[in-house]
């Protein structure tokens, strides 16, 4: 029975990790411009705002034109409040 429920909780926790890593993945290859407004900002080619909250020195440069994938973080606030909140996972210069 223990055996069982060991298995269970194995397979639950790895449908769960899995979940997480194909929404990384699909955001991946999201295109956007650095932008400073009160903060720093990433306006996607679709005009969506979105406020890093771990953006590297390197890319705080406005204008720049770069391809990033996030996590949107839907558990913090921002005293910006110009976009979505994000924590970067990948980024790079276009």
């Amino acid at each position: 029975m223990k055996s069982k429920l060991v298995i269970i909780v194995i397979s639950f926790a790895l449908l769960i990790s899995c979940s997480k890593i194909t929404k990384e993945e699909k955001n991946w290859g999201e295109k956007g411009t650095v932008s400073l407004g009160f903060c720093w900002l990433i306006v996607s080619e679709e005009g969506i705002k979105y406020e890093p909250i771990n953006l590297d020195e390197e890319f705080k440069s406005k204008g720049l034109k770069v391809k990033f994938t996030f996590i949107e973080r839907t558990d913090m606030a921002s005293i910006c409040m110009q976009g979505r909140i994000i924590e970067i996972i990948r980024i790079e210069k276009l």
